[in-house]
């Protein structure tokens, strides 16, 4: 067996341990989990020989032979949530000292939609083996109890190029224009017509603005800060706080985004410990116990996922 073959054979071994984990959660029962086990499977049993998958190669029954459409309709979705799943395997071949994990491509040729295996060195700097956590210390641990939601999953790994800026400029020039037009249209209809309906309307709207407007003035610094938090409304009741995070990585010209929803132990209580923003300092964030959110603060450093207790 070659080393290319022998690798992706230790990153589908590394796929079949990160789903344990995964099980110890109770959270590896899903449709998403049960695809990749069998292509882990599919990969170990060849002895790394296949690489390149389609739907009809993972089907185990004659049931998922006869719901044909459905099973294609989850291969192309897996096909888009695994690389949404780097960071949590990175973190998983660390803590279990595999040397590399799985990541995908989906291609779609004429008929099919064809998945193609790759493998990816582990980033020893992104995070700290559990066995080395330094005393003191607290570990991000990536939060893959459920999915992120579907827009989410697109911002991961989102390469910041040309295209991302020139979308992000328009919006930045477009929006504020479009709403300082709107409000000035509602405000000379108010004026003239000053009925309950035309004021009550012209309140709204210019409430909505302001927080439309705030939020891009958020995003305006992202670049500078790196790091931001997703506003309360864009995250589902049962989802951590999320936090966008930009950060360079080695093989990739451009700044990537990263989408950050963690769960810690809190190390002063039996508490959780997630992410927030720092009251005290607008462009800061931090880890905040969910038992104890004021007085168990940690720092919040995304370069190495690590945190300490925060003193006042």
């Amino acid at each position: 067996m070659d080393s290319d073959k022998q690798k992706l054979v230790e990153a589908a071994r590394c796929g079949l341990k990160w789903l344990e984990v995964q099980a110890e959660r109770k959270s590896a029962g899903q449709w998403k989990h049960e695809i990749l086990r069998r292509l882990c499977n599919a990969v170990i049993k060849s002895n790394g020989d296949r690489s390149s998958f389609i739907a009809k190669d993972i089907c185990q029954s004659e049931t998922d032979q006869n719901s044909g459409s459905q099973l294609n309709k989850e291969f192309r979705r897996f096909g888009k949530i695994l690389e949404s799943w780097a960071e949590s395997f990175n973190e998983s071949a660390i803590d279990n000292e595999f040397r590399v994990y799985l990541t995908g491509k989906l291609s779609q040729p004429a008929k099919h939609n064809v998945l193609e295996l790759h493998v990816r060195e582990v980033d020893s700097v992104a995070t700290v083996s559990k066995d080395k956590i330094p005393q003191g210390h607290i570990r991000y641990t990536v939060w893959e109890r459920k999915a992120l939601p579907r827009w989410q999953q697109r911002l991961l790994n989102r390469d910041m190029g040309v295209g991302t800026h020139l979308l992000l400029a328009a919006i930045f020039l477009l929006v504020p224009i479009v709403a300082l037009i709107y409000a000035v249209a509602l405000g000379f209809l108010t004026y003239y017509h000053p009925t309950i309906w035309n004021v009550s309307v012209f309140v709204g709207v210019i409430c909505v603005e302001f927080f439309v407007l705030r939020g891009l003035y958020e995003f305006w610094y992202f670049h500078d800060r790196k790091i931001m938090m997703l506003p309360i409304q864009l995250t589902p009741l049962e989802q951590p706080p999320t936090a966008l995070v930009m950060r360079r990585e080695k093989d990739k010209r451009w700044p990537v985004v990263h989408v950050m929803a963690t769960s810690s132990d809190c190390l002063l209580c039996d508490g959780t410990v997630f992410l927030r923003k720092e009251s005290h300092y607008r462009y800061r964030v931090i880890g905040a116990c969910n038992r104890h959110p004021t007085e168990h603060r940690f720092t919040f450093d995304y370069t190495n996922m690590l945190g300490k207790v925060l003193a006042d």
